[in-house]
C-alpha cells in the first residue's frame, strides 16, 4: 500500500473500488509501488486496504 503517514485509511478501501468502478474497461492496472498488473490489482489493494479498518 506504500507509504501511509498521510493515508485516510478509513476511506482507502471504498477509494481502491470507487477507482475500479470509474474505470471498469481498464484492462492494466498501474499503481505506485509495483509492477502493471491486472485489474485484480483492485481487488488485492482494497482487501489490503481493509485489513487496516
Amino acid at each position: 500500500l506504500g507509504n501511509l503517514g498521510d493515508a485516510d485509511t478509513e476511506h482507502y478501501a471504498a477509494s481502491a473500488r470507487a477507482f475500479g468502478a470509474a474505470f471498469p474497461k481498464a484492462s492494466m492496472i498501474v499503481m505506485s509501488h509495483s509492477a502493471p498488473d491486472s485489474r485484480a490489482a483492485i481487488t488485492h489493494t482494497a482487501r489490503m486496504a481493509d485489513k487496516l479498518r
